[in-house]
């Protein structure tokens, strides 16, 4: 089981690195746009109203999100404050909050999309995450995400583990990946009704550990490693799912 994530040592890592993530964030990128293009169905919005984008960083599916619905409202948050200021520079007219996932400044039943990408890996209590969105979200309203999933990284993980092992070290802490059931679990817990959750990969490939480890510590996301380790091939397992909230 991982350590709790220090929430202001992450914050303070995904800041510095908003100047540099749209450049190394590939896989992000992909997986933003599968969960436009194949979760949220386009039916989803009318003109004015509300969307709400969580933890929104540099703006990967918020852009998306623009050009499909322009007349939509879009909200935007993140807990970064440099993710912020680089989606004040290029979201001017979109409502804009610096906010924790588990703790939503916006009255309730506020929103008729809320979407997220990549993000609920990095939360301390998924249940909570979700049950705020839940919150925020219009009597059948959608909400829609994208996380990391239990075989995320781990090529790099076992390599970790392997190195400790045979070094005859304790390995160092690093993050644990949600499973489906655990994500299943949370979603029912915070009272949505599942109408799709699927995994996929996609494989990211690296020349060497140093470039993954550098490509990682770009869009913010260090690890902890204690051994040099020999993996070559970086898989990230995001799942989807889209859920509707039980009409009151």
């Amino acid at each position: 089981m991982s350590a709790p994530i220090d929430l202001a040592r992450m914050r303070r890592h995904f800041s510095r690195q908003a100047c540099h993530y749209n450049r190394y964030a590939q896989v992000q990128k992909i997986v933003a746009r599968h969960l436009l293009e194949e979760v949220i169905p386009e039916s989803a919005l009318e003109p004015g109203q509300r969307i709400l984008d969580v933890g929104a960083g540099t703006g990967l599916l918020s852009d998306l999100i623009r050009q499909r619905w322009s007349d939509a409202r879009l909200h935007l948050s993140d807990i970064a404050h440099g993710m912020c200021r680089e989606l004040a520079r290029r979201f001017e007219t979109s409502s804009l909050v610096g906010a924790d996932a588990q703790l939503l400044p916006f009255a309730s039943g506020s929103f008729r999309v809320v979407a997220c990408s990549s993000v609920y890996q990095w939360v301390n209590d998924l249940q909570e995450a979700f049950s705020e969105s839940y919150r925020v979200l219009e009597p059948g309203g959608i909400f829609a995400f994208a996380l990391y999933g239990e075989d995320t990284l781990m090529e790099l993980r076992a390599s970790h583990r392997a190195a400790a092992q045979a070094s005859g070290d304790a390995p160092s802490h690093s993050q644990d990946f949600p499973c489906v059931q655990t994500v299943r679990c949370a979603m029912e817990a915070a009272g949505f009704h599942i109408e799709l959750l699927r995994r996929r990969y996609e494989t990211e490939y690296h020349p060497g550990v140093r470039e993954l480890l550098r490509a990682l510590k770009k869009i913010g996301a260090q690890i902890t490693m204690s051994r040099t380790i020999v993996s070559r091939r970086e898989s990230r397992r995001p799942m989807t799912s889209s859920m509707s909230g039980d009409d009151a």
